[in-house]
Parts: structure tokens; sequence; C-alpha cells
């Protein structure tokens, strides 16, 4: 019998050791954007961690794949899969003070930027480690060059951030072989004792097998020769949920470096500008705000091809134009460690400002992650996986 939190209709266009327990679920409402920051400098490292506790017109699909963890490869897959062309590129990373490589990567292949997306993965434990065993299978069979981790990296304490961040990347996400880039969500920045060792950790983790997380905001390109193929900018949603003049500002420079490429540009941040999850119901001016800065950067010509979040604990994706003319589209992806809610509202079903439709999946007891391709020309196709017991299922599918 269908779930039915799981809303599926067709888009016209076709289409886990620490204890969970330390996790403590959380939000921050309030108005506003705050000023555009300076990219804070990233602290330096500590001593290493200790070693945390051993662990005891869319189709909608429903494909099961087998992706059990013995099955799956121990190393990270090599970066020529299939997923990548014979050319070299380049990701190169600003945090205001101009582009700096930061690693060699595969060019992207014919069928565009493959992105795996996987928020609020800060805890550790089997969901994260099945989540993660799925992106591993779906890039043998998929194009997969980045993993976008928009924000609750780490839960619990920050006494035991080190510790956490061990298992959540080296042990768990790396594995996938890809680089990673990371935004900072409203766990990093309140709910739980001492945030600013979280922030602290996850500064020291940058550059670690593929991290990436120079500062609160910035942009990323991946470049073949001279020439930008696809565009990124990672931002500081907590600014916007939760404004102050300790916090670092949304980060409007570095989504403007970004924008000045002339490329396809994927936002990466915690809170979803448009979303049905249950924070809608005391958050809907934080979305509201947000919407409205992407929205007047993508009339002022940015190349946005959507904008990727988590904060929401389910899986959703909006066409663009979905809320309101001219918003950008959405995928949130908030499952990977902490699993599905149950469903939250029905205001975007169908679209109130267009006759497309979306996909919302909630209420279902794995975890899961999203599979974003990006054209050279802005076309987006999102795939939603969930995973559980060892499988993977195709929740379901759509393009804009």
């Amino acid at each position: 019998m269908p779930n039915p939190a799981d809303r599926r209709v067709p888009h016209p266009a076709g289409l886990l050791l620490l204890a969970a327990s330390l996790a403590v679920a959380g939000c921050g409402t309030a108005d506003g954007v705050s000023p555009t920051p300076t990219p804070s400098s990233r602290p330096a490292p500590e001593s290493p961690p200790a070693e945390p506790p051993p662990e005891s017109a869319v189709e909608p699909a429903n494909r099961p794949v087998q992706t059990s963890a013995a099955e799956g490869p121990e190393e990270p897959l090599p970066h020529d899969g299939p997923a990548a062309s014979a050319s070299a590129c380049t990701l190169q990373v600003h945090t205001g003070a101009g582009w700096v490589d930061r690693t060699p990567l595969p060019c992207p292949s014919d069928a565009g930027l493959g992105l795996l997306v996987a928020g609020d993965v800060g805890s550790a434990g089997e969901r994260l480690t099945e989540s993660t065993d799925g992106m591993i299978r779906l890039c043998a069979e998929r194009p997969c060059d980045l993993v976008l981790l928009p924000g609750d990296l780490l839960y619990g304490p920050g006494s035991v951030a080190e510790q956490m961040w061990d298992f959540v990347w080296d042990r768990s996400l790396a594995r996938v072989g890809k680089p990673g880039l990371g935004s900072l969500g409203n766990h990093e920045y309140r709910h739980e004792p001492d945030p600013h060792l979280k922030r602290k950790a996850l500064y020291a983790a940058d550059g670690r097998a593929g991290f990436v997380l120079p500062s609160s905001s910035y942009a990323v390109r991946i470049r073949r020769g001279d020439t930008t193929l696809f565009a990124l900018a990672a931002l500081d949603s907590d600014s916007v949920a939760n404004p102050g003049p300790d916090m670092p500002g949304l980060g409007t420079a570095a989504l403007e470096v970004a924008c000045g490429e002339g490329v396809p540009v994927v936002a990466v941040m915690h809170h979803p500008p448009s979303s049905q999850g249950l924070h809608h119901t005391h958050e809907a001016h934080v979305e509201q705000e947000l919407a409205r800065v992407l929205r007047e950067r993508k009339a002022a010509g940015c190349g946005l091809a959507l904008v990727v979040a988590g904060h929401d604990h389910d899986l959703q994706a909006w066409p663009p134009d979905c809320e309101a003319a001219g918003n950008v589209g959405v995928v949130v992806s908030g499952v990977a460690a902490r699993g599905f809610r149950d469903g939250g509202s029905t205001h975007l079903e169908p679209c109130p400002a267009t006759p497309a439709t979306g996909r919302y999946h909630a209420a279902r007891p794995g975890g899961g992650f999203a599979h974003v391709a990006v054209s050279a020309d802005g076309a987006v196709a999102v795939e939603l996986y969930e995973t559980q017991a060892g499988k993977m299922e195709e929740l379901s599918s759509i393009r804009w």
C-alpha cells in the first residue's frame, strides 16, 4: 500500500560510534538577512581526534537494489569510475581573496554534473552507514562528481565533535570517494553545549579526505583548463534563521562570485527556501526570505539551476516557480543519518504559482539521499532514494 506521506505527482516536463541519543533536534526563527560576511579564517587544527568506540512530464519509480555493506567496496571508489570523463578538471575555492586550486578531479560526464545530496548527516549509526553504502552503489551506475552536505554536520555536544566527525566523514561519507562540500546548519550554532567546538572541528577538517569547508560561506567552481563548467555557492542560512551580531551572515558575496562565472550555479544551504516539512509551521518567514534573495539573484542574471538543502528530515523536490514566480528549484535531503519525520503541510501540492508539481516523501522507516544531475544548459534531473536493511529504493524522480 502506498505511503500516504509519499506524495508523487507527475511534473509536466516528464520526469549511527557515538550514541544517537546525543542528537537533539532543534530549529530557530528570525527575520531578515544578516550583513554580507567577511569569510572567517579557519582555526588551526588541534591534536588528532580520539578513536571513537567501535561500531557494535516524472515517472515515479520503485526499483529495489541490493546495497549490503558487506557487498559494497571497503575502499573509496576511484575518481576515474563510470561517472567521469577522460579529461582532467580542477576544483577551485573562493573565500574572498581569489580563486585557489583545491583538488584535481575528472571532468563531469556528458550527462552533466552529478551530485549526491545528504543533509543532516551528523549522527553516527547504522542509518548513515546504509545511506553511504547506497551512494557508493549508485555511483557505480550514475555519474557522481561531488557530495553536497547542506548542514547539521554534527549533532551532540561540541566536546565530542572531533570523534563524531571521524565517524561521519572519515569512516562513512569519505568512502564514496568524491569531494564533499559542506555548509553549516543550526546545530553547528546552537541547541547543544559548546557548538563553537563543532565549527572548530569542521574548519580543522577542511581539506581532509576531500572535505571542503574553509569558511561559513564560499564559492566553488569546476574548471577545465581556463573554462569554468559549473559553479556552486555554500551559504550560511542560520544567519537568516537566527540573526545576530555574532553570526557571519548568509554569504551573498560568495553567491555573487559563483554567479559571476556565467555557468549553471548550485546553491548549498541548510534551511530550504521552500518546504513542506515540519519546520514550515514556524519557519515559513525564513523560507520566504531565502527564496527572495535567490529570486533576486536569478532575476539579475545568475544561472541558478537549483538550491539543495536539508533541515527538514524528509526528501523533497520542487521545480522552479512552484511557490512563487521566479523561485529557484529546490531539493531537500535530510534523512541520511536521522531518518524521516512525519509529514508536514500540503501547501505546495500542487504548486500554487504554476501548474507544475513536485515530490515529497515523509514518514518512512529508512535513511537516504538525493542524486541530482545538472547539465551544461542548467537542466536538472533529480532522483530521491531511500536506503534500509541493505536495500535501496528509488522513490521518485523529477526534471526541470
